[in-house]
């Protein structure tokens, strides 16, 4: 009896080497195949205040969010709006934001160009203002814009 018990158990420790044996040939095969992980953005974040454009009054109740859509003009508001992300935010009482970036592990292949941030388009809208889409950046952003993404944003009142 006690021989059988023995030759479970022996088979057993075998089983639980095999296994940990295929977990490091799996590790080894992953840092060997040329990939790293990365916490890439995603969506890039903003920061900010919103503006009367004539007053330089800051606006309470302004809601601004970030679309997913970028080009090299900023797009329509209605066509934003279709890809949003969350948070909506809204403006207090001094008319400031702050979104966050959102981001995302990657397993990138190292000996390839690094992956590159997409930019987004922050949309700002208030009750009796025109609606503004303003074109941030990722990583490639122009000379002239702030790297971390801080807008004054002026809106200017609506016409009847």
């Amino acid at each position: 009896m006690d021989c059988g018990l023995t030759i479970i158990l022996v088979g057993t420790t075998r089983t639980v080497k095999s296994i940990r044996n295929l977990y490091g040939i799996v590790a080894l095969g992953y840092l060997c195949s040329g990939c790293l992980l990365e916490h890439n953005t995603t969506s890039p974040g903003a920061r900010g205040v919103v503006l009367d454009a004539q007053t330089h009054v800051p606006l309470n109740g302004a809601k601004v969010v970030i679309s997913r859509l970028s080009d090299l003009q900023p797009p329509a508001v209605s066509d934003a709006l279709t890809n949003t992300r969350p948070p909506i935010v809204t403006t207090g009482k001094d008319g400031r934001f702050s979104i966050r970036p959102e981001k995302d592990w990657d397993c990138v292949p190292y000996l390839t160009e690094r992956y590159r941030t997409s930019g987004g388009t922050l949309v700002v809208q208030c009750v009796g203002y025109q609606s503004v889409t303003i074109q941030l950046w990722g990583d490639i952003m122009p000379i002239s814009t702030h790297p971390t993404n801080f807008v004054e944003v002026l809106l200017s009142p609506a016409t009847k």
